[in-house]
C-alpha cells in the first residue's frame, strides 16, 4: 500500500512540475507576441534620402514590449535599410534589413 502511496505522490509531483513548465510557455509566448507587435509598428517611413527613427510597444495578455527602429533611404536609388531593437521583461530581439521600393 505505501508504494502505492508513493506512486500517487509521485504522480502527483509530476503533474506540478508539467503544469509550472506550461505556464512557462505561455509566459514565453506572450513575450513573443508582444515583441513581435512592437517590431512591427516601430518601422518608421523613410523616403528618398531621409533617416527616420520609429518606436513601438506591444501587449500580449500581461507582457509587454518596447522596440525602436532606425530606417535609412539612400537618394535616387529606391533602396532603404532599416535596424530594429526590441526588448520584454525577459528578452530581447535584433532585426535588420534592406528594402527596394519601384
Amino acid at each position: 500500500m505505501d508504494e502505492l502511496y508513493a506512486i500517487g505522490n509521485q504522480n502527483a509531483s509530476d503533474i506540478d512540475t508539467l503544469f509550472g513548465e506550461v505556464d512557462r510557455l505561455d509566459t514565453r509566448i506572450d513575450q513573443t507576441q508582444a515583441l513581435n507587435a512592437a517590431t512591427v509598428n516601430a518601422r518608421p517611413m523613410v523616403t528618398n534620402g531621409m533617416t527616420a527613427f520609429g518606436a513601438g510597444v506591444g501587449y500580449a495578455d500581461s507582457e509587454a514590449a518596447l522596440a525602436i527602429d532606425v530606417a535609412h533611404s539612400f537618394e535616387d536609388t529606391g533602396w532603404s535599410a532599416s535596424g530594429t531593437v526590441a526588448a520584454s521583461s525577459d528578452d530581447s530581439v535584433l532585426g535588420v534589413g534592406v528594402q527596394y521600393a519601384f
